[in-house]
Parts: structure tokens; sequence; C-alpha cells
């Protein structure tokens, strides 16, 4: 039997499952599929990591792909009544040059179709969590603030950069509430620290 070392595109074929969730009839499971895609020559990274949602019948059979796209869908939820899905995405376009796609909150109907942006103003959403009736999601997010006018960052603490945030921005994570049809959300809490993890009673 032969045998070789693993080389950089093995590494780059590898599709990582994520974030599994069944619905509330048990007869569909969602999850992310994570892919490592080559970018543009140019670019200042050669690669970058792409998710994508998909559905699987819960007794088995072949996966479908439910998005598509140059972004990264991840965080699925069913509704309360499974008709949709609530996912967080950086779909999109950024809001100035050279910036990142801003990450929101998108639903897409089980049936299928176009995903519906949830979230209006850029909160980095996380933890999101359909109340019973399905009216509204509650996640965590950081309240807006106005573009800063420079790019000179001043550091005032310790632990100043976190994994998958960078530099942090003087903003703490509140909680909010937003319609589950899109509209403005409204805060919950306030203060000088970090809020996270709601749940509906």
């Amino acid at each position: 039997m032969s045998t070789r070392r693993m080389s950089i595109e093995d590494l780059l074929s590898l599709r990582l499952v994520d974030d599994a969730v069944i619905a509330p009839d048990g007869r569909d499971i969602v999850y992310t599929l994570r892919t490592i895609e080559k970018r543009p020559d140019g670019e200042d990274l050669p690669y970058e990591y792409r998710s994508h949602l998909w559905v699987v019948d819960a007794g088995g059979g072949m996966s479908r792909s439910f998005t598509t796209g140059a972004h990264r869908d991840r965080d699925p939820l069913w509704s309360p009544d499974g008709q949709f899905i609530l996912f967080t995405s950086n779909r999109g376009t950024p809001a100035r040059p050279g910036a990142k796609p801003p990450v929101h909150l998108w639903v897409i109907p089980r049936a299928g179709g176009e995903a519906r942006r949830i979230t209006q103003a850029e909160y980095s959403p996380a933890d999101s969590t359909w109340s019973p009736d399905g009216r509204l999601i509650a996640f965590t997010g950081k309240p807006p603030v106005p573009k800063p006018s420079s790019d000179v960052k001043i550091i005032t603490r310790i632990k100043h950069k976190a994994d998958g945030e960078g530099f942090w921005d003087n903003r703490y994570k509140h909680i909010f509430v937003v319609p589950s049809d899109g509209g403005p959300a409204r805060q919950f809490t306030s203060g000088d620290f970090d809020h996270r993890e709601p749940a509906w009673s």
C-alpha cells in the first residue's frame, strides 16, 4: 500500500459540518457546511472560509444545498412552526470600500426561496432565539455607533482582541428583540458589561 504526506491541497478539500439542528417535526436537519475557497488573484489573503446551509432528511438520504454564494451563512435555527430557518450571514455589500461585509440576521422559508434580512443596523448579532409564538427574535448584539473618522486605535485594556472579532471596538454586547418579519430592533439591556444567551420563558 502506497502512502504519502498530507499536502495543502488535502486541507483545502476538507468539508466541515457544524450547527446541526433538527426541525420541530423531526423530519429534516439543517446544518452548515464550511469549505475553504481560493480568492481572486490580487487579494491580501489567497484563501477564505465560506459556509452555507444544507438540509437533509432525518431518516437519511441526499443532502440538498439551501444557500449559496461567496459569504458565510451560519447558526441556523428553526422557527417554532418549522416553516422558516433563521441564520446569520455576512452576505451583502460592505458599508465602505475595504471594509468587511456586516453580519445580519436572515430568514429563509423552509419551502425554499430568497432569504430576507431581519436586522437593519450593524449589531454583529449572535445567540439568536425565536419567541414561542414565532413573532419575535431575541439576540445579543452591539449597539450601533457612528463610524470613526480615524483608523487610529487606542488600547486601554489587557484583553484588547478576540478570535473572530479582532480589536475590541469599545462596544458591549446587549440584548435586543426584533420582529421576525423585520423592522427596528428594541434594546433591552444597557451598561458597561456584556449580556449573552437570552432565552424566552
